[in-house]
């Protein structure tokens, strides 16, 4: 039945999830130190102490985006300042992606497709190991897909949907700057939905951006009582992202130690400037590096498009675990045709399908030009399986029609 599948969802994501953190990632601590993690944690920590968005040198930090040390904060708050207590609660919160999954499939194609991309979603090695590290994946990943379930039959109860899908667009704007194109996304998404309603349809988008405006509006206050001055981005970090991947040491892979040193060395020279300089002066170097050498940027997109989808990472050292590798490749690895082919079969509906599509091509074209791996791909993960059950649901139709056929 329906409620037992979903209690078996649950009850199986949690063994899965909670059985890979402390045989893979805590005996390493890897869930403090992969990636951001430990900048993460200190400003948790900070913040959940009453001392605010500092960094671990107790500086007013400017680098980061704040919506999920702030998230991180709170599971520290309620779990007492113990980060593991903090860590299994962010695993609980992570089971109801393949719920997700599950609902978004069912409501959007079928049954069958819905229960092939959820049982996937219980193994599926991104999803269960970036459960238990303190990363904004699965944190991203969970919200992208409430806002996607939410915005399904959304001329029903317009206005509730509505606010909720500015909260969750501006909370993942504010975790990850890149997702800027969620509202213009979501605006094109009302037009589509209501372009019989011509009132409605405004009404909605007023109140949309009114609800995202006010969500938003209290990180903007702090930056420009921070630096004397508007600023778009959520975080500085957009330039030296930008110069991570597209510099002479760049090998279209992150992380890459070399490009590491070479940005290093170029804090060291320009210490002296403001953080907004900084910022500029990276993206300068950029689009300067960018324009000297197109045919040089060129291939590092090729490259970084190829490591987005990458079955084995270059560098990540877990991945590289023989017992890791094979459930990879048995996993993902197997379901790369099958993507392709429901990527492909469900174009034919793309209207109904719109904000899946938009949202992964989006999210790969910014990875494509700024810096890629595996770890990016995490967050859009959920959308990628349900495309792959669809593939297989398509093919094994087709190969019943054919038996049937051949009887």
């Amino acid at each position: 039945t329906r409620l037992s599948w979903i209690l078996f969802l649950l009850i199986a994501s949690f063994l899965v999830r909670i059985f890979v953190f402390f045989v893979f990632i805590t005996p390493s601590n890897a869930q403090f130190y992969w990636g951001d993690a430990p900048a993460y944690v200190s400003l948790a920590e900070n913040i959940a102490s009453g001392k605010g968005f500092l960094n671990a040198n107790g500086r007013v930090d400017t680098l980061w985006f704040p919506a999920y040390p702030y998230f991180l904060a709170f599971l520290l708050i309620i779990s007492g300042g113990n980060c593991l207590i903090a860590a299994i609660f962010q695993i609980i919160l992570s089971c109801f992606i393949p719920l997700l999954i599950y609902f978004i499939g069912n409501k959007l194609f079928n049954a069958e497709v819905s229960f092939i991309a959820s049982a996937i979603a219980i193994f599926y090695p991104l999803l269960v190991f970036f459960s238990g590290i303190f990363s904004w994946a699965a944190f991203i990943a969970l919200s992208l897909l409430l806002l996607v379930f939410i915005s399904i039959d959304i001329a029903r109860r317009l206005y509730l949907r509505t606010v909720l899908l500015a909260v969750l667009s501006s909370i993942i704007f504010l975790a990850h700057s890149e997702f800027l194109f969620l509202a213009p996304l979501i605006l094109i998404w009302f037009a589509m939905n209501l372009r019989k309603q011509p009132r409605r349809l405004a009404a909605a988008a007023a109140v949309y951006l009114i609800s995202w405006t006010l969500i938003s509006s209290p990180w903007y206050i702090r930056n420009y009582n921070v630096y004397g001055r508007f600023i778009l981005e959520p975080s500085l970090h957009g330039g030296s992202a930008l110069y991570q991947g597209n510099n002479e040491f760049s090998d279209g892979t992150v992380p890459n130690q070399k490009a590491y040193g070479h940005i290093r060395e170029i804090d060291k020279k320009i210490r002296y400037m403001s953080d907004i300089e900084k910022n500029r002066h990276y993206y300068k170097l950029s689009l300067n590096f960018i324009s000297k050498y197109p045919r040089t940027f060129f291939i590092l997109c090729i490259k970084r498009f190829f490591a987005f989808w990458a079955i084995f990472p270059r560098h990540e050292s877990l991945f590289k675990n023989t017992f890791v590798r094979i459930i990879n490749l048995c996993t993902y690895g197997t379901l790369i045709p099958f993507i392709i082919i429901g990527f492909i079969s469900g174009l034919k509906e793309w209207k109904r399908l719109f904000l899946l599509y938009s949202i992964v091509i989006l999210k790969v074209g910014v990875h494509v030009i700024v810096a890629s791996g595996m770890g990016y791909r995490a967050v859009i993960d959920p959308f990628v399986i349900i495309f792959g059950a669809l593939g297989i649901q398509q093919l094994s139709g087709k190969l019943k029609t054919k038996k049937n056929i051949c009887c």
